[in-house]
């Protein structure tokens, strides 16, 4: 198992634990072994949202 996915499993259950509602992530969309990593662990890309960032 990777460090990755050690990490990510370590945040979810810190997630449940304190009553969060969800987690949210963001990748490049050229980032596709994280993107598999996200996948495999439940999370589902959401297609509707677009994000924008200004750097200033």
């Amino acid at each position: 198992m990777s460090i990755g996915c050690q990490l990510m499993q370590k945040a979810i259950l810190f997630a449940r634990r304190n009553g969060a509602r969800g987690i949210a992530l963001e990748t490049s969309h050229r980032n596709l072994t994280v993107q598999a990593l996200y996948e495999s662990l439940g999370f589902q890309r959401d297609e509707n949202y677009y994000h924008y960032y200004l750097t200033v």
